[in-house]
């Protein structure tokens, strides 16, 4: 069950992601931009052929093998891990890296770059703009680092 919960909930998060991708695609590319909140938060088609804002330019292998590994590495957790030494909070870290990075390689498999689409101005100035599968990969990433960090050992077996 644990097994079939963890894939149904990521191929969910990978079809909001692509899905919200297919919007920005059929809406945003021909270079209009969505006003959400003015001066604050936008919504701005742009095609992302490195890694984070637009960090590595034109890296697109080495983040493929990259992303491979880590979803394979994600994969062989899965299988190795015993119920007793399950963790939610590990679980659900790993489930968001996976989807979010899944997400991004079919983009790159696909088209060659990712899509993104969601901005923000803080005070003037524009954060770099990024998708629903770059939120995944953060919040998965803060939350494994937390649980690594700061979470004792009888603690990690008990979420």
């Amino acid at each position: 069950m644990f097994y079939f919960l963890s894939f149904v909930i990521s191929v969910v998060l990978i079809l909001c992601d692509q899905l919200s991708k297919f919007w920005a695609v059929s809406e945003l590319k021909h270079g209009s931009s969505i006003t959400v909140i003015d001066n604050f938060f936008y919504l701005t088609y742009l095609e992302n052929d490195g890694a984070a804002w637009g960090t590595f330019k034109g890296g697109r292998i080495f983040f493929i093998v990259f992303t491979v590994f880590i979803v394979c590495l994600i994969i062989i957790y899965f299988i190795k891990i015993s119920k007793r030494k399950r963790s939610f909070m590990l679980s659900t870290s790993l489930i968001l890296i996976f989807s979010g990075a899944v997400g991004n390689l079919i983009d790159r498999l696909k088209v060659g770059y990712v899509v993104d689409m969601i901005h923000f101005v803080f005070f003037g100035r524009n954060f770099p703009v990024f998708n629903v599968a770059d939120i995944f990969v953060v919040t998965g990433t803060a939350l494994f680092a937390f649980y690594t960090a700061f979470l004792s050992d009888s603690d990690k077996k008990t979420l």
